[in-house]
């Protein structure tokens, strides 16, 4: 494989978080968290004169996204809400053609627990809360709302 073309790559992420409890031992802890990428991906150079290409973002690569997530923690539970923003992409290297931006939603709950030098957890989670049709690439279909459980056991050693 060799490369053909030259891309500009350029753009920012920006994330701000907060924290807040109490102090008190039954108490809430609460976190929230946002994030914004500007991602600009840009063709320099092209394979003919005829390739639209030129100065154009690549395809699959959103120039817009932010994510958001909300945190409550008490005592071994754990809640947590997250929203993720995608904007349009290209799919056409002319970016004549383009998908849709999306908005997804998911939740989590989770317990987790420390006893002997094991580490157990047990989670439920609901993906696409809001049963979004959304297409991360043309013509895939992808899912629904759907659920999860996990549960998870790890031995921890100490030194």
């Amino acid at each position: 494989p060799q490369n053909v073309q030259e891309v500009f790559a350029r753009g920012s992420t920006q994330r701000i978080s907060w924290t807040y409890h109490t102090g008190l031992p039954k108490a809430w802890r609460w976190k929230v968290q946002a994030q914004y990428l500007y991602n600009r991906a840009t063709n320099r150079k092209t394979k003919s004169p005829n390739d639209l290409s030129l100065g154009k973002q690549l395809i699959y690569t959103p120039i817009h996204q932010g994510s958001g997530i909300v945190e409550g923690n008490w005592g071994p539970w754990s809640l947590r809400w997250t929203n993720e923003w995608v904007g349009r992409r290209f799919f056409t290297t002319d970016n004549s053609n383009v998908l849709a931006p999306y908005y997804l939603q998911h939740a989590r709950l989770q317990w987790a627990h420390q006893r002997n030098n094991w580490d157990w957890q047990l989670s439920l989670r609901c993906q696409n809360i809001l049963n979004t049709e959304y297409e991360s690439v043309a013509t895939w279909a992808m899912p629904g709302r759907y659920f999860e459980l996990g549960i998870t056991v790890q031995q921890l050693f100490k030194n």
